[in-house]
C-alpha cells in the first residue's frame, strides 16, 4: 500500500469518529445541537425557535420574511408554520452568540421574554400527577437493605476486578498450571 492511500485510510476512520461524535451529541441534546449549528454559520439569515410545548421544549430554524417568523412544523412533516411579528414589541433576545424567539406551541404565539409571561397551555392536572410519582418514588431507608446493596455492589466490583485480572494475567496462569500439572504426572 503506498503511503497516501494510508493517510487516506486513517482520515476516513477520522472522520467516521468525528461523525459518530456529532451524532452522539446531536442525540443527547435532542436536536438542539444542530439547529444551533446551522443558525450560527448561516450569519443571522436564520433565528433559532425555542418552542415551548407542555412537557418538553424543542428547538426550530426559522426565518423572517415579510413580517412572519416561518419554520417548519414538528408534527407534520413538510408543513410550515407562520407567525405574525406585527404588533409586537421586540421579541428576540440573544443567547450563545445567536437570535432566539420563544413560542407557545399550543396557542400559536409568540412569548415576549421581557415581561416574564408564563407559558400558556400547562395542564396542572396531568402535570401534577407526574409530580406526585416524582415526589412519592420508594426510597430505600432501611440501615439493612442500604447495608446489603452496598455490599452486592462491593462484590459485583470484585468479580469484575478478578476477571480483568484473570484475562490480563492469562498467559501466567497458564504456563503455572502447565508447570503445576507436569509436576504431578510427571
Amino acid at each position: 500500500m503506498s503511503f497516501f492511500s494510508e493517510i487516506m485510510i486513517q482520515a476516513g476512520f477520522y472522520a467516521i469518529a468525528m461523525a459518530l461524535c456529532f451524532f452522539v451529541v446531536g442525540v443527547l441534546q435532542k436536536g438542539f445541537f444542530l439547529n444551533y449549528v446551522r443558525v450560527r454559520l448561516s450569519f443571522g439569515r436564520f433565528i433559532l425557535v425555542k418552542m415551548r410545548a407542555k412537557h418538553r421544549d424543542y428547538f426550530r430554524v426559522a426565518r423572517i420574511s415579510d413580517n412572519f417568523i416561518i419554520f417548519k412544523d414538528l408534527e407534520e412533516k413538510g408543513k410550515n408554520r407562520r407567525i405574525s411579528l406585527k404588533g409586537k414589541e421586540n421579541p428576540f433576545y440573544r443567547c450563545l452568540n445567536v437570535l432566539w424567539i420563544d413560542i407557545d406551541e399550543e396557542k400559536n404565539t409568540i412569548i415576549i421574554p421581557k415581561t416574564n409571561e408564563e407559558v400558556s397551555g400547562f395542564d396542572a392536572k396531568k402535570s401534577d400527577d407526574l409530580y406526585t410519582r416524582a415526589i412519592s418514588r420508594p426510597s430505600v431507608d432501611d440501615k439493612n437493605k442500604k447495608i446489603i446493596l452496598w455490599l452486592l455492589i462491593g462484590i459485583g466490583l470484585a468479580c469484575i476486578v478478578i476477571a480483568y485480572l484473570t484475562y490480563m494475567n492469562y498467559g501466567m496462569i497458564a504456563q503455572l498450571i502447565q508447570k503445576g500439572a507436569g509436576g504431578v504426572i510427571g
